[in-house]
């Protein structure tokens, strides 16, 4: 149940488990669903929301950053489990409507990254590269010949995954895309599913041909397109989370380790401040001695994943725009906040300042007009 998934406690996986998502899926789903049908208990979706602390807005909002992240990751199956209940409570098309939700924050730098990206064939590169850290479950893949450019989704184990979920990958894209590189046609939009989505939604998002139990699920698009530039893209935030993501892939491929659980754990306890080595190796049931020697035979220490830790913490809370630097240096463990800004200036090259301003600038997208059952899917 939608209910469930969304309301309780982040269900964890095992560590050798790569067939995860991040669960900002279920936080879309989530507000999707809210929206269309407005008398489900607020509890059904509250807890797929940013809590209070970590920057929530009542009003309207600026879309945060939240990062992706391998420390609280859900099974594909939970998600999948999620977008079925969605279906049966608000029809096929929870997919399509979801993606008119979607703002570029709530892919987390992933959004970001692209909306940074000068060229759009840039930003189909980036999304070829890092798509696994938002879902597991899936390739893509990027052709070009000379009068077309193709983009391909190809499920690694297609059995159980929801029609909705596909159908909201592709318009999601779509539609960011529409909105940082600016308005642009697709040739033609493929589905390897069935689908009971009707062909007036489907021709209401993509406003191309669309066809179902294809060969392949693509997006079709004239080569030129691929050249269309962003002249707001901002390169020096773009190095900086495209260097995120890097990481972050790096730790879900090596989820087995050590290193990356203690990683998880210190982003998972930074704000509590509970994350010196003897509470973690505590907190790992082993000694602190153990700890160290077995980072050390992993090439790495506690001291390097705190840095690690507190650098995405950082990212994340500026991101969001709620707190005052010198606030996110307490939360990160600095006694001073002139030793928070000479690490964050050494991170990243730039003052918490900076970056906190040139982030607020790449984190909205339209404002969502009030929508009704008969009327989610109008443009």
């Amino acid at each position: 149940m939608v209910a469930r998934l969304i309301s309780g406690r982040v269900e964890h996986v095992n560590v050798r488990d790569i067939s995860t998502a991040s669960p900002l899926l279920l936080g879309v789903l989530a507000r999707a669903v809210e929206r269309v049908l407005p008398s489900v208990p607020s509890s059904v979706v509250e807890g797929a929301r940013p809590s209070t602390q970590e920057g929530a807005s009542r009003g309207p909002r600026r879309a945060p950053v939240r990062l992706v992240s391998t420390a609280g990751r859900v099974p594909v199956k939970s998600v999948h489990a999620a977008w079925r209940d969605a279906e049966a409570r608000v029809g096929p098309d929870v997919g399509l409507i979801a993606a008119r939700e979607l703002h570029v924050g709530d892919i987390d730098p992933q959004g970001y990254v692209i909306n940074a990206a000068s060229r759009l064939g840039d930003a189909i590169d980036l999304t070829c590269r890092y798509h696994r850290l938002v879902y597991g479950n899936v390739t893509v893949s990027a052709a070009l010949a000379p009068e077309q450019a193709t983009l391909r989704f190809a499920l690694v184990d297609p059995d159980g995954v929801p029609a909705s979920l596909v159908e909201f990958a592709v318009a999601a894209l779509y539609r960011m895309a529409r909105f940082i590189f600016g308005d642009f046609p697709l040739t033609a939009v493929h589905f390897a599913h069935s689908s009971l989505t009707a062909a007036e939604a489907f021709q209401q998002t993509f406003r191309c041909p669309v066809r179902v139990a294809a060969e392949s699920t693509a997006i079709v698009l004239p080569a030129g397109t691929l050249d269309l530039r962003h002249g707001a893209g901002d390169n020096g935030i773009g190095t900086i989370l495209t260097e995120h993501l890097r990481r972050e892939l790096g730790k879900l491929e090596a989820r087995g380790a050590l290193g990356p659980r203690v990683y998880a754990l210190l982003v998972e306890e930074l704000p509590l401040r509970g994350t010196s080595a003897v509470e973690v190796a505590r907190e790992l049931n082993m000694s602190e001695r153990t700890l160290r020697r077995k980072l050390a035979d992993e090439g790495t220490s506690h001291r390097l994943l705190l840095e690690e830790a507190r650098r995405e913490v950082a990212i994340r809370l500026l991101g969001e725009q709620r707190l005052a630097i010198d606030e996110v240096a307490y939360h990160l463990g600095y006694a001073q906040p002139s030793s928070f800004q000479r690490a964050f200036k050494r991170w990243t090259g730039m003052p918490p300042a900076t970056f906190r301003t040139r982030c607020g600038r790449a984190s909205t997208m339209p404002p969502r007009a009030p929508q009704s059952k008969t009327t989610v899917l109008l443009p």
